[in-house]
């Protein structure tokens, strides 16, 4: 196997660190988690710098070892981003909703953190279905930023997701609203107006913004969306080739295609 090969090497048996630091990356590029570990376990001294104990967490929670991720990134420094973010992440993926709020809490609470990384969360939780968090997340911003365009366009996806398309539509026209050039909002404004009925509407507006961003793949997939609801076959054909040649892994678009 891999990991043999590895282990039978002159560099590991030395305990050369620049060859296990790049066989570890390698085997993690291969998804050979079992040798990463192996590797990373041996270049892990007590003062390992924090982002090679990140690295190694990594190994542990692809393998599936969420618990020995944990306990590995025990030793990192919480005060860095990733470190927090990597808890957030591993607490998800366990099922340590508590614990994972309570990590948010601290990553969102830090003198560094700023809007972006609000977005990011709630990004995080809505792809995961993790709803009432993602809300539990609204709830942290302050008056300024619930109100901003971005944040709208989450609580109108939040919503959407959540079966309240009226207030999910009331949010993405508010979004849109504040800010007129911002595409995402009026894609998720198009979205919603599809979602209700008015799909002319949302058609023109999905050509408007392909007018301003050809590759914009929000617009593109609800303009697909859009053309296979009402047999536009033809619009269909030409807007699934569009999204293929950007994503030429996007299974729903070939399936459709």
């Amino acid at each position: 196997s891999a990991t043999d090969s590895l282990v039978r090497s002159p560099y590991y048996i030395d305990g050369d660190p620049d060859f296990m630091l790049a066989s570890a990356r390698m085997s993690m590029d291969e998804g050979d988690w079992r040798s990463a570990r192996m590797m990373y376990d041996k270049l892990l001294s007590d003062d390992a710098p924090s982002h090679l104990i990140c690295e190694a967490v990594e190994a542990y929670a692809a393998g599936g070892d969420h618990n020995g991720a944990l306990d590995l990134l025990v030793r990192a420094d919480r005060s860095s981003p990733r470190v927090m973010d990597l808890y957030i992440r591993i607490q998800a993926d366990k099922g340590d909703v508590s614990d994972m709020m309570d990590s948010i809490r601290v990553r969102l609470g830090s003198e560094s953190s700023v809007l972006g990384n609000y977005l990011l969360v709630m990004d995080f939780l809505i792809d995961r279905g993790m709803y009432a968090e993602a809300g539990s997340v609204l709830e942290m911003m302050d008056q300024d930023s619930i109100h901003h365009p971005e944040v709208l366009v989450r609580s109108s996806i939040l919503s959407m997701r959540t079966g309240n398309d009226r207030q999910a539509l009331s949010s993405a026209k508010e979004a849109v609203r504040r800010d007129q050039n911002n595409l995402d909002a009026r894609t998720q404004r198009a979205r919603m107006l599809h979602r209700t009925g008015e799909v002319d509407y949302a058609r023109k507006e999905c050509i408007a913004i392909l007018s301003r961003d050809p590759n914009h793949m929000g617009a593109l997939v609800l303009s697909r969306d859009i053309s296979l609801s009402s047999a536009r076959w033809s619009d269909a054909v030409s807007v699934c080739e569009r999204i293929l040649s950007n994503d030429p892994g996007d299974t729903v678009t070939r399936v459709a295609f």
